[in-house]
């Protein structure tokens, strides 16, 4: 996993806001993307926008330096907090955001937090809030691990035959 080239301007990348997945399972899976993350470098920061519920499970994730609180619960649009939640989030310095959720919703808060790479999977007319997005091909991304792997990777980059597997330290 080591041997994995990563481009220069993704080498570059010093901190990084994940919109966390709602679920724990889904939560846990996401951890192999953050051990990608620090693969890609080392120095990065990664800071992860969670559901309350999430927040233990992340703090048992070393590659993960801070969690923010989801105010909004599952399935409620709340645009407008959204909107203020991103605008608090605009001076943080952000390089990119990572937004695994598929939903319409997740893609605002990077959005109105002004963060210049947004990346995620192509979903419900996000396009605009993304910027980076990428093409589901479910044949060749079976595993939810597989698909959250990929956005670690270039935008066309083969999907990954191994990744690191979840560590949780208590």
């Amino acid at each position: 996993m080591t041997d994995f080239d990563f481009p220069a301007e993704l080498k570059k990348i010093q901190k990084i806001l994940v919109i966390g997945p709602a679920w724990i399972g889904d939560m846990m899976m996401a951890q192999s993307l953050f051990k990608l993350l620090k693969l890609r470098n080392p120095q990065v920061r990664i800071d992860v926008l969670a559901s309350g519920w999430t927040r233990q499970l992340l703090a048992c994730m070393p590659e993960v330096h801070d969690v923010i609180d989801m105010p909004l619960g599952h399935g409620t649009f709340g645009l407008r907090e959204r909107r203020t939640l991103g605008k608090s989030l605009a001076g943080q310095g952000y390089d990119q955001a990572i937004v695994l959720p598929n939903s319409f919703k997740s893609a605002f808060v990077p959005f109105f937090a002004n963060i210049p790479l947004r990346t995620g999977w192509r979903g419900e007319l996000r396009y605009g809030l993304l910027n980076d997005v990428r093409v589901l091909d479910k044949k060749h991304f079976p595993l939810m691990v597989q698909r959250y792997a990929a956005l670690a990777l270039p935008k066309n980059a083969a999907p990954l035959a191994e990744f690191p597997f979840p560590e949780l330290q208590i």
